[in-house]
């Protein structure tokens, strides 16, 4: 923690707002795990690119900002599975990505089946574990 801007959510992302304490933060992620930079051989779990946008939703459902490190080989270029991974993120940032930029905290429970965000008086639903009555119940306070 700098100041009031936190960076210390590399490995565990908070569950709620409150967890932040009012301070700015972002999530720093690596693809495989704790492997910053280069490394020959990735190690531990790799992170798919499904993984990769659920944390990165979830980090700006908090009003967090998320930073993917990506480890070029020395000579510059990036590995094809690092390619591979930014490619389905940024296909499917194409579709959804005004979920993602310039938003809020939405202030609605969290739900369990995902992540709201908000913009303005539009509300984001974006769900990453389908109930199976395949119905979205959203729980208002209040």
């Amino acid at each position: 923690m700098i100041d009031d801007y936190d960076q210390a959510w590399e490995r565990e992302l908070p569950d709620k707002l409150e967890d932040l304490k009012g301070n700015d933060w972002e999530c720093v992620m690596t693809i495989p795990e704790n492997q910053w930079g280069y490394q020959a051989d990735w190690k531990g779990y790799i992170k798919t690119p499904c993984d990769l946008i659920e944390m990165m939703v979830k980090t700006v459902s908090l009003n967090g900002n998320f930073v993917l490190n990506f480890g070029p080989e020395p000579s510059g270029k990036i590995r094809p599975e690092e390619c591979y991974i930014a490619e389905s993120i940024g296909k499917w940032m194409q579709v959804n990505g005004e979920a993602i930029y310039g938003i809020s905290y939405s202030e609605l429970k969290d739900q369990g089946w995902g992540y709201i965000t908000r913009k303005e008086n539009r509300y984001y639903l974006t769900v990453f574990n389908v109930p199976v009555s395949n119905r979205l119940n959203i729980e208002f306070p209040g």
